[in-house]
């Protein structure tokens, strides 16, 4: 069986559709499909359901899916070499984008150097998003703020860092936090979200309801509608905020309570643990030493 059908399949299953996977593996539609027919014959199974241009697993294919996840994994880390401290082959990470401009370019960097026979494969995506793809297999780790509620019982998550929450505006606006949040435009962090859960707690400790002209589950592009001068904002002050401060001011709240937490997610019993928590060691100290540099 080639391994490449089984990568070509799992694809479609994450893409939903045979046509979008083939895009991403730089094949065409028919090739794609025809792997598919091949491994269900090979598995005398049917392994997709059609609908329309959408395509799904079926029960057989859910049941073989696991297997299929690890066959990939262990082809892939194979292709690495061995090594007798399993520091070796792929770690596939999952990270929201504000840590994506903060402790995890230093980390991969180290891993670089110091374990050159290990590959980070890095996405982006929302906490929620992220979350889901370690329950199903498709992450082996996961950078995301920690959720509002237990985390499933076959994950297990460690806390990284926290990260105050600030009063971002232009530099034309009241400076006094409260009083610019109820009298200025306001671009909220999304409180659907678990980062903006905590920004919306603040607010309604303090009484504060503003005037709100835009949500954005986008850290990032709300710094920038602020920078243009659209509002102003609340949101977390992540490694890398002030790298990003152009024409923008930040200001401490008064209510110092409300923190963004962050941490890391994987399953309990990942054939790649050994490097997992490789990965977790190197964030903490690199976290441990901005510490000591504040």
């Amino acid at each position: 069986m080639d391994t490449r059908f089984l990568q070509s399949l799992l694809e479609v299953i994450r893409l939903g559709s045979i046509a979008e996977a083939a895009r991403s593996l730089n094949l065409t539609s028919a090739a794609v499909g025809q792997r598919i027919k091949t491994l269900e014959r090979d598995l005398n199974a049917d392994l997709l359901t059609r609908t329309g241009h959408k395509a799904v697993p079926t029960e057989a294919c859910l049941h073989f899916l696991p297997r299929i996840q690890e066959i990939v994994r262990e082809c892939q880390d194979l292709e690495f070499g061995w090594d007798p401290t399993g520091l070796t082959g792929v770690l596939r990470i999952g990270a929201i984008t504000t840590a994506l401009t903060g402790f995890i370019p230093s980390a991969i960097k180290d891993v670089r150097q110091n374990y050159p026979q290990m590959q980070i494969h890095l996405y982006p995506g929302s906490s929620k998003d992220l979350y889901r793809q370690v329950i199903d297999g498709d992450l082996d780790l996961a950078i995301i703020v920690c959720p509002p509620t237990a985390v499933d019982n076959a994950l297990i998550s460690e806390i990284i860092y926290y990260e105050r929450l600030v009063f971002v505006s232009s530099d034309t606006v009241d400076t006094d936090p409260d009083r610019a949040i109820i009298s200025e435009p306001y671009i909220a962090y999304d409180p659907s979200s678990w980062g903006g859960l905590a920004v919306q707690r603040y607010l309604d400790r303090r009484g504060l309801r503003p005037d709100t002209i835009s949500v954005l589950d986008s850290p990032e592009t709300i710094v920038t509608l602020v920078e243009d001068g659209l509002g102003v904002s609340i949101l977390p002050d992540w490694h890398g905020l002030k790298a990003q401060k152009r024409n923008i001011r930040l200001a401490s709240l008064e209510d110092l309570s409300e923190h963004r937490v962050i941490s890391t997610i994987h399953r309990h019993g990942s054939p790649r643990t050994i490097k997992i928590d490789l990965f977790n060691r190197i964030l903490k100290e690199l976290v441990d030493a901005r510490e000591k540099e504040n």
